[in-house]
């Protein structure tokens, strides 16, 4: 027997396997620490939400309206870092 049937099929292997490493990469992001440069550690950040959310939309199981999401997430991590105009800029940035 095939190991994808026990996941509903290939598609639920995929969506399974890509879980697993989504949530190992929240595991490892949770561990680090910040280093002494503020704009290393942010944009580190940056990229992680971005690349994150673009990966799981369009090689993922997030459906394109999720990219939505992320000039609130890219505004919280700014807005966290002491950018107080962060949702103008991102929300300029960030266009479909």
């Amino acid at each position: 027997m095939a190991v994808y049937t026990y996941f509903d099929g290939i598609d639920g292997l995929w969506k399974a396997v890509r879980q697993e490493g989504f949530t190992r990469l929240a595991a490892a992001l949770t561990e680090l620490t910040h280093t002494t440069d503020l704009v290393r550690d942010l944009a580190a950040q940056t990229w992680v939400v971005g690349h994150g959310l673009a990966s799981l939309t369009v090689i993922g199981p997030l459906p394109r309206e999720a990219l939505a999401y992320a000039v609130p997430m890219l505004t919280a991590l700014f807005t966290q870092a002491g950018d107080t105009r962060a949702h103008q800029s991102v929300a300029a940035g960030w266009t479909l």
